[in-house]
């Protein structure tokens, strides 16, 4: 009896299913049925697709770049910025002297200090 039980499936129904034998059929992409949901999204990407630019590349407008080398301002004074270097590696005005040490130097020129306000 236990020979016939397969996991949990009743014993008629393993024998009603012993003759039965599985094909399977295969349909070219062509011939697939979809459901009228797909087939209208798919249709409105193809419309999205086929429509040409609006205008050819000799009628653009060309529009300025921007900037390469923008003004940097370090919302620090110079006077902070340098007594930063004098306080302890674990305290936070050290470390926010050395990321801005190496912006200097990474934008060679293009980095100001914030004005003091005397």
């Amino acid at each position: 009896m236990a020979e016939h039980i397969e996991r949990g499936r009743p014993e008629r129904e393993v024998e009603q299913n012993k003759g039965a034998v599985l094909t399977e059929i295969q349909k070219s992409p062509g011939e697939m049925e979809m459901p009228p949901e797909v087939k209208r999204w798919m249709e409105l990407r193809r419309e999205e697709v086929k429509q040409p630019q609006s205008a050819s590349p000799a009628q653009q407008v060309l529009k300025p770049a921007a900037p390469q080398n923008p003004k940097i301002v370090i919302p620090s004074t110079r006077k902070t910025f340098g007594a930063g270097f004098k306080k302890a590696i674990s305290d936070a005005g050290r470390w926010f002297s050395v990321f801005w040490f190496r912006v200097i130097k990474m934008k060679k020129g293009t980095v100001e200090f914030k004005e003091e306000n005397v």
